[in-house]
């Protein structure tokens, strides 16, 4: 400052002087504030509440600015079931670590606590950490439970671990902002794949901004068709009419509030299944396991990445956009009543015109491809001990 605009300040009277400044500092604020708020394309409309640490006070925020300030501990934990029995479940362990992480935080393993499992897990965690050093960003985990329950007991138990949660009481609420996404070793990654990931993704975002009413469940695959009559299962001997809806249970994806959904209804359950033997007790883990968890939920809470069966309803819709997407162009045509799992007409389908993302271990004895471009060692897992 100059030497007479300095003398024209100091001439100011004190208490000029400090309502100048303080314009100036509410000014500054004002424009300070408003441009945050652009920034983040908020609106100081709606109010929250959040209290602080170590005070009893609350500071009022926009929900939108709650949201994105904790945005970062929403985090995405994917949970791999698997009884590891022989070669080729390592292999899909391994498909599923290089192409069903993207944007994942943390992957946990969860197998049975008998010694050839463990030995054979954390060679697996072990030859991934050190072939894939420096190629993945998530954190890699193995935990080892009595399995009792199958592919939804050590869910379950990968849950149990991940919140470290009370049993103590007949509901649980997971309070922790986390997604939590669920697959099993009979799935091999075919290619790269997080679509299901950012749905979860962008529901958990309006979950969070204080939309209730979005998706909280996503499966890969379901059956959704519904009419006045219900929800319509197909079966590959006809289809009927039924009250639930079926999501399977091959790779699904949870927002923060359907984990407890998912929690409550399969890791309180009593396995109802035991006593079943055979192809009875596989239709009785689908009933109790997968179609009425879907009825836990209400009917816009689920979704489907693709459809279990070939949609032909959908064809027969008058809608330009289903016929275009569903085309089925295929010699001789898809059966309706064709599984996706079985491998035939209707996945090689979905494989080459809509870019599906895995294959059931089974329908394969050529586990390699894309999603193994890490394993140097081809015959890595052949020596391993297997039950």
């Amino acid at each position: 400052m100059d030497p007479p605009a300095a003398e024209a300040v100091a001439a100011l009277p004190p208490q000029r002087r400090r309502r100048g400044a303080r314009s100036v500092e509410w000014t500054l604020i004002i424009a300070i504030s408003f441009s945050i708020l652009s920034l983040l394309k908020l609106e100081p409309l709606a109010r929250n509440s959040v209290q602080v640490q170590d005070h009893k006070s609350d500071i009022d925020l926009p929900p939108q600015l709650m949201y994105h300030l904790s945005k970062e501990t929403v985090i995405k934990v994917l949970i791999i079931a698997t009884r590891p029995s022989s070669a080729d479940r390592v292999r899909a362990i391994w498909s599923l670590l290089e192409c069903f992480t993207e944007g994942i935080d943390h992957v946990l393993i969860s197998a049975p606590d008998e010694a050839w499992s463990r030995s054979i897990i954390n060679s697996v965690v072990e030859l991934f950490k050190n072939s894939m050093r420096g190629n993945y960003t998530f954190e890699l985990d193995a935990v080892f439970y009595v399995n009792d329950r199958y592919d939804g007991g050590l869910w379950c138990d990968g849950i149990e671990h991940y919140f470290a949660l009370n049993q103590s009481s007949s509901t649980t609420t997971i309070n922790n902002k986390k997604q939590i996404f669920l697959v099993n070793d009979s799935a091999f990654a075919l290619r790269k794949y997080s679509s299901l990931t950012e749905k979860i993704a962008n529901e958990t975002d309006k979950e969070m901004m204080g939309d209730d009413g979005g998706v909280k469940f996503v499966s890969l695959n379901g059956d959704l068709r519904k009419d006045d009559k219900g929800a319509f299962h197909q079966t590959s001997s006809g289809g009927g009419f039924h009250d639930q809806f079926w999501l399977e249970s091959v790779y699904r994806g949870f927002t923060p509030s359907g984990v407890s959904v998912f929690f409550n209804h399969t890791c309180r359950m009593n396995f109802p299944c035991n006593k079943r033997k055979g192809r009875n007790r596989k239709r009785c883990i689908v009933e109790e396991f997968e179609i009425s968890l879907a009825d836990a939920f209400i009917d816009s809470e689920i979704g489907a990445m693709f459809p279990t069966f070939f949609p032909r309803h959908l064809l027969e819709q008058n809608s330009s956009n289903h016929k275009r997407k569903w085309n089925d162009t295929s010699s001789g045509g898809i059966d309706d009543r064709e599984h996706w799992a079985r491998g035939e007409k209707y996945f090689k389908y979905l494989v080459q015109e809509h870019a599906f993302p895995l294959r059931k271990v089974h329908n394969n004895k050529e586990l390699r491809g894309e999603c193994t471009k890490g394993l140097i060692d081809e015959m890595a897992f052949e020596g391993l001990s297997f039950s």
